[in-house]
């Protein structure tokens, strides 16, 4: 796939919130995929080991961070969407690097991150709050 393919949807609707247009390739989402899933395993390690050691409430917001990390991670996964990528106005399609120079891609793909980063403090917050209102 060349990294053109990707934006076949732009001239049609560059700023519409239905397009996608990725900014990583399936290996770059594979490697978000994993670090997705190890932040969210230590996330419920930390939240199980607090549970079981009787710690207070308070300690166990020390999940947050985890699983923020780990949740983001996993919606940068089903966005196609890589946050840090975006910030930098670059993407991977798999093959390295390429600065991405349209304007209407660009404000896309931050839309994109926006709603990643969204998605995985909200995904965080949920889940934290869960494991607060255990016994």
């Amino acid at each position: 796939m060349t990294q053109n393919a990707a934006h076949h949807d732009v001239a049609e609707a560059p700023d519409s919130a239905d397009v996608c247009i990725p900014n990583i390739g399936p290996k770059e989402r594979a490697k978000r995929l994993r670090i997705g899933v190890i932040g969210l395993s230590v996330g419920a390690l930390v939240a199980v080991s607090l549970l079981l050691a009787g710690a207070d409430r308070a300690w166990r917001l020390m999940a947050f961070l985890p699983f923020w990390a780990g949740a983001t991670s996993i919606w940068q996964v089903r966005e196609r969407t890589c946050v840090a990528l975006a910030q930098r106005g670059v993407r991977n399609l798999d093959a390295g690097e390429a600065t991405v120079s349209d304007a209407g891609e660009l404000r896309q793909i931050a839309r994109q991150a926006r709603r990643v980063k969204l998605e995985g403090f909200a995904t965080a917050v949920l889940v934290t709050l869960a494991l607060l209102a255990l016994p």
